[in-house]
């Protein structure tokens, strides 16, 4: 795996979705400049700056981001619309069953830790 394709892929991939460093640091609470240095510049990206892009554009097929292997974009991408959420809330204190909540969180987690074992973490 080559750091500088790794880029390349991620200029590409922010190119596709109109992002850019500023744009993601607005959405993510993170520095600008930090996210700059590593997408644009010679600093070595971070695992946290793989994972707010895998946030921030989850239909990215992270194979194609970190190996170029496949298409960038996943034919499939599990969603959770606003529907379905709205649809487990309990009218009476507004909060969502443990098990949903529950399971959206080990969905998460799976992605998590495909995306360290394709780093070798």
């Amino acid at each position: 795996m080559n750091e500088n394709d790794v880029k390349s892929r991620l200029r590409t991939a922010l190119e596709a979705y109109n992002e850019n460093p500023t744009s993601l640091a607005g959405k993510f609470g993170v520095n600008q400049k930090t996210l700059h240095n590593q997408i644009n510049g010679t600093t070595s990206v971070s695992i946290s700056t793989i994972l707010l892009i895998a946030e921030a554009l989850p239909e990215m097929s992270l194979e194609w981001l970190l190996r170029g292997k496949g298409e960038m974009i996943l034919n499939t991408v599990p969603v959770v619309n606003s529907n379905n959420i709205n649809s487990k809330v309990n009218s009476d204190n507004h909060t969502l069953p443990e098990n949903f909540v529950r399971d959206m969180l080990a969905e998460k987690d799976k992605q998590i830790q495909t995306l360290l074992a394709i780093l070798g973490k």
